[in-house]
């Protein structure tokens, strides 16, 4: 090698200590194969020896283009993948890429494996680690290999809660999320991200406890103030006697009925099955009215339907009616109060969509309790409503993919409005 291309790979490797990253191209007529080799191992992108044919300055001037638009794509992926990087170190769990394995041989995983489990991705990566028989709690272990591969065959994501046993020993519930990669129709991985939901299976336990103590006591305490309320206003002579024996028996039925509703509250928060049952509308409509003119056999109540349609959650929906209907016998004053069920498709914009009225004749429902049920407003003493019928209805229509609406009346009486996607929309 001549001195001069010494001298030359000197200024080369200079430059690469001082700003690694510039692009370096050389410009070197007859440049030997040894300065070639030595200078793009030192970090040149390119050297280039002009010749007869293409001694110009075109050919530079496209050669070190080429280098300067290498090197903005190099940085604009690098400065890609730091911000990954640092989003994902900074994810509250683990986002990971495994192999579909039942062992789950891990390929990646993210810095907040050591928080979660208690071991270091090197660890995890490595395989000194296995996810599947080390981590995950061997109670758990097959029937997330199970759910897993059947969602997988299904082409669907997965969504497993299960538990974890970590480094040292504590167990944690955990909530995945991911997905099968695929490449030419084969599985290369999977890819997801696993977090701590420890905090919120406890707070969920406990609920559930004081929950079903509440309900059982307040329960079987008011029977026990209805039961006696009912013997003092058969016992006194007072008309004004009996009428506070009345406010007693009534207020305690409506705690007594508190029960049964934060139940139904209960009950529609709790996971659903991937797909709500089906039935024609006519059967939870029906079910209802019969429910319902059970309990005030005085109530006159007409339906006016004739669409042939199924919908998704009948139980729900007939729940939601249920309330409804009660709601408007319960407040009409009325002793024969009227009340009417109607049924429609939405029409042309709208043709997938299904409209339930219900109809009556009452004081209709106050501004108060109908603003309470915007989740965007903040519940105060003042303004939460004096009951739970109508957040019941809103939340059983809108676990079936509906939406609670109220439509103004000409005269008195209210109109309730639940709109439902047909079965096969949902």
């Amino acid at each position: 090698m001549q001195l001069e291309d010494s001298r030359k790979l000197s200024f080369l490797r200079a430059t690469q200590e001082a700003k690694a990253d510039l692009p370096f191209v050389f410009y070197q007529k007859d440049a030997s194969d040894e300065f070639v080799r030595d200078a793009l191992a030192i970090g040149a992108n390119d050297v280039i020896q002009p010749s007869e044919q293409s001694d110009r300055i075109e050919v530079l001037a496209a050669r070190i283009a080429q280098a300067v638009t290498r090197y903005r794509t190099e940085q604009r992926q690098s400065e890609n993948q730091r911000r990954f990087d640092t989003l994902v170190s900074n994810l509250p769990g683990i986002v990971y890429r495994c192999s579909n394995e039942p062992d789950w041989p891990m390929e990646f995983v993210s810095r907040g494996c050591e928080e979660l489990t208690g071991y270091a991705q090197e660890e995890l990566i490595e395989g000194e680690i296995d996810f599947g028989t080390d981590v995950i709690h061997s109670a758990d272990h097959d029937r997330v290999w199970e759910i897993t591969q059947t969602q997988i065959a299904a082409g669907k994501p997965f969504n497993i809660n299960y538990q974890i046993e970590t480094a040292d020993g504590q167990k944690k519930w955990v909530t995945e999320k991911g997905c099968a990669i695929f490449e030419n129709g084969e599985i290369v991985a999977l890819e997801g991200f696993i977090s701590d939901i420890s905090e919120q299976k406890r707070q969920t336990r406990r609920v559930k406890l004081l929950n079903r103590v509440l309900r059982h006591n307040l329960r079987n305490s008011m029977n026990v103030v209805i039961g006696y309320t009912d013997l003092i206003a058969d016992q006194v002579k007072s008309e004004t006697e009996k009428e506070y024996a009345d406010v007693v028996s009534s207020t305690a039925h409506d705690v007594a009925a508190l029960s049964k509703k934060v139940g139904q509250i209960q009950a529609v928060f709790r996971p659903e099955s991937p797909s709500l049952p089906q039935a024609d509308l006519s059967t939870p409509i029906t079910d209802a009215i019969d429910e319902i003119t059970a309990a005030y056999p005085h109530a006159d109540i007409g339906v006016e339907s004739n669409l042939d349609v199924r919908i998704k959650g009948p139980t729900r929906l007939q729940v939601a009616l249920q309330h409804a209907l009660e709601n408007a016998i319960v407040h009409s004053g009325l002793e024969a109060p009227p009340v009417v069920v109607e049924t429609r498709l939405l029409g042309p914009d709208n043709p997938r969509k299904v409209q339930i009225q219900i109809s009556d004749e009452g004081p209709g429902i106050p501004e108060m309790e109908r603003n309470a049920l915007d989740e965007r407003q903040a519940v105060s003493d003042l303004s939460h409503g004096s009951g739970l019928g109508l957040w019941v209805m809103k939340w059983y229509i809108e676990s079936i993919g509906g939406e609670l609406t109220f439509s103004e009346h000409n005269s008195c009486g209210a109109t309730v409005v639940y709109h439902l996607p047909k079965a096969d929309d949902c």
